[in-house]
């Protein structure tokens, strides 16, 4: 890496070549050395790379500009910014689903409009993902996007697009609705405190720390603890 990146400029059309032509799965892998190493060698140059990457990228397709977005992400964000955007509307879900995992790293305000419109829409194997963009993300209107998926009757209780867990199953499956909590703890949603009591009601009738009932996780936070013993919960 320190001799191409020592080489500077002149070594970025190998290295592009490199990883456009690895499978990103292989990354992490003896067969995804070159295309680690490429990536590390273009950060490395920094700066000194944008323009040559961005000469490559203007010949590449939706997918093959996805494995140079790593790089413009740290080094030239604003001009990759509305490429990353109009990649929600991509017609391959795999696009969609790294843009959205690209604008939820960077916390991208702009995102959040088109994030929660797709937050229903999205192929379902990319709504979870788009979930936690949106808790990056933040905003009023994401914290009521999220507790309308509290709904029993949601699509977030139905597990829809996830794959089933290796081992035994959790306690609350199908209901995955803790991910959506999960996503409203980091969003310190207080006013999802009501939804919250009813899926105590509905998860946890025989339960004498309901509270504790492993739906909610580390949802003690949202002072449900003294809340919940003023109600009572019958089977």
């Amino acid at each position: 890496m320190a001799e191409l990146a020592a080489i500077g400029a002149p070594a970025v059309p190998l290295l592009v070549d490199t990883i456009v032509k690895t499978d990103a799965k292989l990354a992490g892998t003896i067969a995804g050395h070159g295309l680690m190493y490429s990536l590390r060698a273009l950060d490395e140059i920094g700066e000194g790379a944008v323009e040559p990457v961005l000469s490559a990228w203007t010949k590449l397709g939706e997918v093959d500009r996805w494995k140079l977005m790593r790089f413009r992400g740290k080094h030239d964000y604003a001009a990759a910014l509305p490429f990353a955007l109009a990649s929600l509307d991509s017609r391959s879900d795999d696009v969609v689903g790294q843009a959205v995992r690209y604008l939820g790293l960077y916390k991208e305000v702009q995102a959040r409009v088109p994030l929660l419109a797709k937050l229903n829409t999205a192929a379902s194997r990319v709504r979870w993902g788009i979930i936690d963009a949106l808790a990056a993300v933040g905003g009023e209107e994401v914290v009521d996007a999220l507790v309308k998926l509290l709904d029993r009757n949601g699509w977030a209780t139905k597990r829809e697009g996830q794959d089933v867990p290796d081992g035994g199953l959790p306690p609350w499956w199908p209901d995955d609705r803790p991910l959506v909590i999960k996503a409203l703890s980091l969003l310190k949603a207080t006013r999802a405190e009501v939804a919250l009591i009813e899926i105590l009601r509905e998860k946890g009738p025989s339960l004498p720390r309901p509270v504790h009932h492993p739906l909610f996780g580390r949802a003690g936070w949202y002072g449900l603890r003294s809340r919940a013993t003023s109600y009572h919960f019958s089977a």
